[in-house]
């Protein structure tokens, strides 16, 4: 089955979609706008739509098997949030001098307790003997006026099963998370949940995960909720949803089977839908991804087919994605584009490349670097028509990003120190809709994208809708 997705990899592939449907109104046409302007502005839409495809192709067929996977694109990937359990114990454990006395007849008993005001850090550790658990929590409240948030909570709940003070034999049960975010920030509060409902002696097999983000009371997009449940022989589930501010919502569905492949689906507020199947590379180091995305009647586009090679390096786990896709326009155009992924596992950092080349000489070059706490990417990009893009970019916790890139006339241009075209800064959400703005000399356009990836321009009352695909 896996070899006969090399057959399909003959056609090519790139972004998402867009659904947007042309408007010919008198209010959109009033608007004129540059032919650099409306070729350059859904650029970074579509830079995002590789970053955020690859991860979830990676997401559903990568090393880590499901129950490791970031399998809510960034949310709550349960390797991080395991990864911060084992850090919050760590520390509880290191702050502990001798072992206190405890009594069976008083539940809940606080071990310890830290203040540390100069940094605002607070700390504690309790333990119930009753019911042989612990609970250790952090709370930074003195965050860096740079970084978005404002207060930043975990809490760890620890089955005992030989000695609180001893890492032997104490198991994670529980972890709970919560985030929130500066007024002006788009993203205002995230909270995870997160039960661990099975263990394979100490791997963790089995888990129940709840995710909640809530955003700007002006943001479009109003708030995301996922579930994932995964299950010792490796089935389970995930649903995602996202509830707008107009009152309409999206999803998303996952199904893992026990033999590590899975099908998925999207509904999407305009009627399109989204359904796929994959194989995981987790058990034999090889695996495969095809995603069909169709589009209602009466749309600019028709659909987008996708398929994916996946393969694993067994010396040092090296993530390679070939992925392929082709765009089915209304009027019969087709078109197309490759990309390859690879992603280089070094320490606590991955590294995440990707190579973009389409047949009309656009193509690209961009590096995503990742630790345990940031998510920052740069790029370069060259269009049909000779534009050359510098990119930078910003991933958040709930999978948001913030994207930033400047227009050359040529790469030449940018080399000799001239003045960039353009300028464009957005903020884009989990779902894909988002905001922003466009600086062309003395003038600013402000560009929102709805969840499809239709794209309207608008300066003052005068408005454009412009295709994601020219």
């Amino acid at each position: 089955m896996k070899n006969m997705i090399l057959f399909i990899l003959c056609v090519a592939g790139l972004v998402y979609f867009s659904g947007c449907e042309k408007d010919n109104s008198p209010e959109s046409a009033a608007l004129e706008i540059d032919a650099v302007i409306e070729e350059n502005a859904t650029i970074g839409w579509q830079i995002n739509e590789i970053v955020d495809n690859s991860f979830e192709i990676e997401e559903l067929t990568g090393k880590e098997g499901f129950v490791d996977a970031d399998l809510t694109y960034g949310f709550s990937a349960l390797s991080r949030l395991k990864s911060q359990a084992a850090s919050l114990l760590d520390e509880a454990l290191k702050q502990l001098q001798v072992p206190p006395l405890l009594s069976k007849e008083n539940p809940d008993s606080l071990i310890f307790f830290s203040d540390d005001t100069s940094r605002g850090v607070r700390q504690a550790l309790y333990f119930d003997p009753v019911t042989a658990s612990a609970r250790f929590y952090e709370v930074h409240y003195k965050l860096p006026a740079a970084l978005p948030a404002r207060y930043d909570s975990a809490e760890i709940v620890i089955t005992v099963e030989q000695d609180l003070f001893s890492a032997q034999g104490n198991k994670l049960s529980g972890l709970y998370h919560l985030r929130t975010f500066r007024e002006d920030f788009f993203v205002q509060r995230v909270s995870e949940s997160l039960t661990v409902t099975d263990y394979n002696g100490d791997e963790i097999s089995g888990i129940h995960l709840n995710s909640y983000a809530l955003y700007r009371s002006d943001s479009f997009l109003d708030h995301i909720e996922r579930t994932v449940m995964l299950n010792p022989n490796h089935s389970g589930t995930l649903q995602e949803n996202f509830y707008f501010s107009d009152a309409t919502s999206s999803y998303r569905t996952v199904t893992f089977n026990p033999d590590q492949t899975g099908e998925f689906a999207k509904g999407f507020r305009d009627g399109t839908t989204v359904s796929g199947t994959f194989d995981s590379a987790a058990d034999d180091l090889s695996g495969f991804y095809t995603e069909l995305i169709d589009f209602p009647d009466g749309r600019y586009l028709d659909k987008i087919f996708r398929s994916a090679a996946i393969s694993i390096s067994v010396v040092d786990s090296t993530f390679f994605l070939d992925l392929a896709e082709i765009i089915y326009f209304s009027d019969g155009r087709i078109d197309s584009c490759a990309i390859n992924m690879t992603t280089v596992y070094q320490s606590s950092l991955k590294t995440t490349t990707w190579i973009v080349i389409k047949p009309n000489g656009a193509h690209g070059h961009l590096i995503l670097r990742e630790s345990e706490k940031t998510k920052v990417l740069a790029g370069e990009w060259t269009t049909a028509n000779g534009y050359y893009l510098l990119i930078n970019a910003e991933y958040y916790l709930d999978g948001s990003v913030h994207i930033h890139y400047v227009v050359y006339v040529s790469e030449n241009a940018y080399l000799a120190g001239d003045d960039p075209l353009l300028t464009a800064d957005y903020y884009l959400s989990p779902d894909k809709s988002g905001d922003g703005t466009i600086t062309s000399g003395n003038q600013v356009y402000q560009i929102r994208f709805d969840d499809s990836g239709q794209g309207t321009i608008s300066r003052g009352d005068k408005s454009k809708v412009i295709p994601i695909y020219p």
